[in-house]
C-alpha cells in the first residue's frame, strides 16, 4: 500500500469509526489485520505532519 493510501485509511478510521473491530469488520479485515493497517497509516500521518510542519518552518 502507498503512503497517501495509508493516511486515507488511517483518517478513515480515526474520523468514522469508534472501534477497530468495526473497522475491520465493514472492511472485511481480520482484527489483527486492521490493527496493523491502522497502526501502518497512523505513523504516515505523523511523518506527514512532522514533514509539514517543517515545511511550514522553512518559509
Amino acid at each position: 500500500m502507498q503512503f497517501n493510501a495509508l493516511r486515507e485509511a488511517y483518517l478513515d478510521y480515526v474520523n468514522n469509526y469508534l472501534t477497530v473491530d468495526v473497522y475491520a469488520d465493514r472492511n472485511g479485515l481480520t482484527y489483527d489485520q486492521a490493527s496493523r493497517l491502522i497502526q501502518l497509516g497512523r505513523e504516515c500521518h505523523e511523518s506527514h505532519c512532522s514533514m509539514m510542519k517543517g515545511a511550514y518552518y522553512y518559509r
